[in-house]
């Protein structure tokens, strides 16, 4: 009953009931179910608005912004990694040490691919939407 439900004394109430009552007023909010909504004039749908996973899901999931802060945090390191590797690169080719060269480059390469694959990880808790392709 404090979630919309019918009274009952066998039913239980828990925190899920929460989140589904939640859910259901967001799904109401936004014109109704799948099937869209019983008014005779619904809202214009904003995809935006649909494939906002922040206002629908992390904003309330701690686990999920736990996994966001995380994943952010993961991106940043490798962005440090590239920095350093840059610089240790610059020093092995200064030092005359050109073989030696490679591996910071390596530091590099597995830098960026991380940060990309993290920053796009990060972007799912966020929308549903995929990233606007990037300039060449």
């Amino acid at each position: 009953e404090k979630y919309g439900g019918p009274a009952s004394e066998y039913l239980l109430e828990t925190n899920a009931d929460a989140l589904v009552a939640r859910f259901g007023a967001w799904i109401a909010e936004r014109g109704g179910g799948p099937f869209g909504s019983l008014k005779k004039d619904p809202k214009p749908v904003d995809q935006q608005m649909v494939f906002d996973r922040w206002m629908a899901h992390t904003s309330f999931s701690k686990d999920a912004q736990a996994a966001l802060s995380f994943l952010c945090g993961l991106a940043e390191f490798a962005e440090r990694l590239v920095a350093c590797s840059c610089l240790a690169a610059a020093a092995a080719l200064a030092l005359g040490l050109v073989r030696l060269a490679a591996l910071p480059l390596l530091g590099v390469a597995l830098g960026n691919w991380g940060a990309k694959k993290a920053r796009k990880k990060a972007q799912g808790f966020l929308s549903a939407l995929p990233l606007a392709p990037a300039l060449p």
